[in-house]
């Protein structure tokens, strides 16, 4: 929205939004909130964010989710049946329901938080090695010599494609939790899951209560763990898996090519525009007297 505004207007505003985030707890009915190092160590991380364009990179990142879903149809054929049926048998292991009942949702959330962080790395791997032997078929470009790639847009070159393979892995985890979810709610019985346990499966407490019983906490925990080693598994056959790379793998790749590309055109078009400017500016300055 401050785009829009004018320069002098938008940066005002931007100031005062800083200030009272700062100030903030100044006010009596507000006084209870955060700190003031808090509220400062929010502003730097907001003000770090739109330097580095994350605003942009999560508008993208939205339209990117939507034009994924066209990906639903590959996964549902060739992904879920195959993680469903090698995660089949921990789902009926009765000592991952007796681990899962021992655990809190924050402690269920925590192991998810380290498998999506394990995700996020083995993805960044994979990335970094596509990335650098597509920089060096680039470089043989006589097109992008004069361009030679910065390593800040290699590190913006290589978020996108983590973040676009974070997409595609979201979306598979989404689905393996809802089918193993569903699976589970007509397969396994409240007397089958006190048998496993040891006592009766912990029901969710409010607005969760809605609920219908066949779907207790451990079998969400267990879903929830079942998802996050599917997502893992699948980052790590994108990889090695050749079926898997020409589905999810190669239309990253030929992005990361065309943007490449973008860049070496928009860099070239720029410095010609730079050197007339400068011719300009010289036969301007020899007709002067």
């Amino acid at each position: 929205m401050l785009r829009r505004l004018p320069r002098v207007v938008g940066t005002a505003v931007s100031l005062a939004a800083i200030v009272a985030l700062a100030t903030q707890h100044l006010l009596p009915a507000l006084r209870h909130g955060p700190a003031v190092p808090e509220r400062l160590g929010m502003t730097l991380l907001v003000l770090a964010a739109a330097y580095w364009g994350m605003g942009t990179m999560l508008r993208r990142a939205a339209r990117r989710a939507w034009r994924e879903l066209d990906s639903l149809g590959p996964m549902i054929s060739r992904v879920i049946p195959l993680l469903m049926l090698t995660m089949l048998f921990f789902f009926y292991n009765a000592e991952i329901w007796q681990v899962a009942a021992q655990l809190t949702m924050q402690r269920t959330w925590a192991a998810v938080a380290v498998i999506a962080l394990l995700s996020i790395s083995l993805a960044a791997g994979n990335a970094n090695d596509e990335l650098g032997r597509m920089l060096e078929d680039h470089a043989k470009d006589p097109e992008a010599e004069a361009h030679p790639v910065r390593r800040a847009e290699r590190f913006n070159v290589l978020l996108v494609s983590v973040l676009v393979t974070m997409i595609q892995v979201t979306l598979l985890a989404i689905l393996v939790f809802v089918g193993f979810l569903a699976f589970g709610a007509l397969s396994i019985t409240e007397g089958t899951a006190t048998q496993w346990i040891g006592k009766a499966p912990a029901q969710f407490e409010g607005f969760l209560a809605i609920l219908p019983n066949t779907i207790n906490r451990p079998m969400v925990q267990v879903c929830l763990v079942l998802a996050g080693l599917g997502a893992l598994s699948f980052v790590a056959s994108a990889g090695a898996d050749p079926a898997y790379r020409t589905n999810f793998v190669e239309p990253v790749l030929r992005e990361m090519r065309e943007g490449l590309d973008v860049c070496d055109a928009y860099v070239a078009a720029r410095h010609q525009c730079e050197c007339a400017d400068q011719l300009a500016a010289e036969q301007r300055a020899e007709r002067q007297p």
